[in-house]
C-alpha cells in the first residue's frame, strides 16, 4: 500500500476494522459483513452476549448478498471467534478457584449505563 496513491488507496476486505464504543460494545467491520457486539456482564461469572450483524453496502456497485455475507460470518466463527469466546468463558468460570486475591468487577458499570443511556436515546 505504500506505493499507491493516498486517494487509490482501499483496504475493504483486506483488514478487519474494530471500533470499541464502550467497554462492553464493539462494531467489527469485515469484507462482506459487520457484527456489533455487546457483553453484558451479569454477574462475576456469567456474561450475556448480544451479537448483531448486517450486510455492509457493496463496493463500486456491486451488491453483496445475504449468502456472502453470511459465508463471511461463518468464517469468521469457524476462524476463531467461537475459540476467542471458549476462552473468555474458562477465565470467567476460574474466578471460583480463588487464584486471585482481587477481581475488580464492574470497574467500567458508569460506561455500561452511558451505552444503555445512548442506545435508547438514538434507537427507535
Amino acid at each position: 500500500m505504500r506505493d499507491v496513491n493516498l486517494e487509490e488507496r482501499n483496504i475493504d476486505g483486506l483488514v478487519i476494522t474494530v471500533y470499541q464504543l464502550f467497554p462492553n460494545a464493539q462494531v467489527s467491520v469485515l469484507s462482506k459483513h459487520s457484527s456489533l457486539v455487546i457483553l453484558e456482564p451479569i454477574s462475576p461469572t456469567c456474561t450475556e452476549h448480544v451479537v448483531y450483524q448486517l450486510t455492509n453496502k457493496g463496493h463500486m456497485g456491486i451488491e453483496i448478498s445475504l449468502e456472502e455475507a453470511e459465508r463471511d460470518a461463518s468464517f469468521v466463527r469457524d476462524s476463531g471467534l467461537d475459540e476467542d469466546r471458549a476462552a473468555a468463558c474458562t477465565i470467567q468460570e476460574s474466578l471460583a478457584s480463588n487464584a486471585n486475591s482481587h477481581l475488580t468487577f464492574g470497574r467500567f458499570e458508569k460506561a455500561i449505563v452511558q451505552f444503555h443511556q445512548n442506545l435508547t436515546e438514538r434507537v427507535p
